[in-house]
């Protein structure tokens, strides 16, 4: 399925309530509750025939089939790998995981660091599954995956060579939950060596569906301590790390209190940090307690270089949390030909991205900060699953203009070729998210999403999550697009065609994300619909059955439309 026939789809699921955080779309179709029922009638462990117990689980290269590190592994249930199996022992605790043969750290640092966060974690984990109730081999966790949450189904057969499992285990090796949720996480990434490498706050977005902050400590602004507690206070999850061994997730932020420790200089500012792996402590002089620590904010500065901040969603954040962002998300498409037109410095092409309106409304409540704080993320679909086909990331990043004029209008050269963008993202990068955050006036503004190099094929999902009321909008419309790029047309008659297209895409049920290569028809269709009604057919410099279609057959169909239009 194409990228913008994957959208029309998604965009009908969502309009139904599917693929939100109280309703899962179902993965690959597979329906957990049906697939176990139907087991538990036939007395029989269900068997997963989308992702079996085979070579190609494992991996596509160094654990691929026929690899020296795929040899000798069987797949095996864990009522064949020990005596009493287990789903959970005593609830899930961030010892429970154990790294096996898979370079996979950074996803079970991120398990380790859910089980903190009961709400998260509930909800990525469902209740009810077991080894002794209704046991059926059959098993399923929700995630969030590129805009929409999803319900994956696996079944319990488990990569093992003699006789031990392969990749995550319990420190008994009779405890599961973690051992088959990363299971059904290689699932939906593609295999189990797709895990191999990634970031902290990569699988914290794919279990919560929050929006990532990276920070340098070495270049760290000077409100961190700020940002942090703001954060915390959201109910975000926080990792730093040195290196793997060292990172620590960060519970809460604290100031000198009578039941602390003596000040060092003067006044403290304190963190209270976690150690996800529980074996190796902060020996510094905030020492606490085993587990669960107290650093000075100092100490934390000098230690640590990488802050990850996950700012979470307001479905997973939880009706009790103090401070909740304003969010929203879209989903577009960069193809050769329509919308892949590069980063600015491609002036000829810039203009043929796809690009989306934003207003900020209201002023952060910080009375440190003036303007409106939020946080943009731009991410590229299906990074981790296109490594199996030896398939580059694109180099992604974004500019931000600012708007002063008629909503939901695309910029055209006019303003691109003579206005600086006033931000932009501060980096482009060959990774799965590019993220940042600013802090703007209150005003209209255009973000322009990009590959860095025209002429590149890719999906992605843009998200804003706005710390105070704000209001977003796709403007991206392909057939309005074409009739901007007229010189000879004035502002108003823009916008009548704009106003009008919207309302030609309602009635004939075509959304906007059309590509010219997928669908010229109802492109042209649409706008010749908008041209014929304003009296623009004719209009110099503008054809609009100029695309080498019969006229006949497109004034066929636009009968067909004026028919149907006042029928309507």
């Amino acid at each position: 399925m194409s990228g913008v026939a994957t959208l029309l789809a998604r965009e009908k699921d969502l309009a139904v309530g599917i693929g939100t955080f109280d309703q899962p779309a179902k993965y690959l179709n597979q329906d957990y509750n049906l697939l176990k029922k139907k087991c538990l009638q036939a007395g029989k462990l269900f068997i997963d025939n989308t992702f079996p117990g085979v070579p190609s689980a494992l991996g596509f290269n160094e654990l691929g089939p026929g690899s020296p590190r795929s040899k000798g592994v069987v797949w095996k249930r864990p009522g064949e790998i020990c005596a009493n199996p287990q789903f959970t022992i005593g609830g899930m605790s961030s010892t429970d995981a154990c790294q096996g043969a898979l370079p996979d750290c950074w996803l079970l640092a991120a398990i380790a660091a859910l089980t903190t966060n009961k709400n998260a974690i509930l909800h990525v984990i469902p209740d009810g599954q077991s080894f002794q109730v209704n046991y059926a081999g059959i098993f399923h966790f929700q995630f969030w995956q590129f805009g929409q949450w999803v319900d994956v189904v696996i079944d319990d057969q488990l990569p093992t060579v003699n006789g031990q499992l392969l990749f995550d285990h319990s420190p008994g090796q009779n405890e599961f939950w973690s051992v088959l949720l990363e299971k059904a996480y290689a699932k939906l990434n593609g295999c189990y060596e797709c895990l191999a490498g990634g970031s902290l706050t990569e699988a914290f977005e794919d279990f919560t569906g929050g929006i990532s902050e990276n920070y340098n400590l070495n270049k760290a602004p000077e409100n961190l301590f700020q940002i942090i507690c703001k954060a915390l206070n959201a109910g975000s999850l926080l990792g730093s790390y040195l290196d793997v061994r060292s990172l620590l997730t960060i519970t809460s932020c604290l100031k000198k209190g009578p039941e602390l420790p003596p000040k060092l200089n003067g006044k403290e500012q304190l963190l209270r940090i976690r150690n996800p792996w529980g074996q190796v402590e902060w020996n510094g002089i905030w020492f606490f307690t085993f587990m669960l620590s107290r650093m000075s904010f100092s100490d934390y500065m000098k230690n640590y270089v990488r802050l990850e901040i996950c700012n979470l969603s307001p479905d997973t954040q939880g009706s009790g949390t103090v401070h909740q962002w304003t969010t929203s998300q879209f989903e577009g498409v960069w193809r050769i030909g329509s919308t892949a037109g590069g980063c600015i410095d491609h002036k000829a092409t810039f203009r043929m991205n796809p690009q989306f309106y934003f207003k900020l409304l209201e002023e952060d409540d910080d009375r440190n900060v003036r303007g409106c704080s939020f946080v943009v993320g731009l991410m590229q679909k299906n990074a981790r699953r296109n490594r199996i086909i030896d398939q580059d990331l694109n180099i992604i990043g974004f500019a931000i203009f600012q708007y002063k004029g008629l909503t939901n209008i695309r910029l055209g050269n006019d303003v691109l070729l003579k206005q600086d963008p006033i931000a932009i993202s501060s980096t482009f990068i060959d990774d799965r998210e590019e993220c940042d955050r600013f802090t703007l006036p209150p005003g209209d503004y255009v973000i322009i999403p990009s590959t860095q190099e025209p002429h590149k094929n890719g999906n992605f999902i843009l998200r804003f999550f706005f710390e105070k009321k704000a209001v977003a909008s796709d403007s991206t419309n392909i057939a309005v697009f074409l009739c901007f790029c007229i010189p000879q047309l004035d502002e108003q008659t823009k916008t009548l065609v704009y106003l009008l297209s919207k309302q030609v895409v309602h009635v004939l049920g075509i959304v906007s994300i059309f590509e010219l290569s997928l669908c010229p028809s109802l492109l042209i269709l649409q706008f010749a619909l908008v041209f014929w009604l304003l009296g623009l057919s004719h209009y110099s410099g503008f054809d609009p059955f100029c695309l080498s279609l019969r006229v006949a057959t497109c004034l066929h169909l636009l009968g067909i439309c004026v028919l149907l239009t006042i029928d309507r």
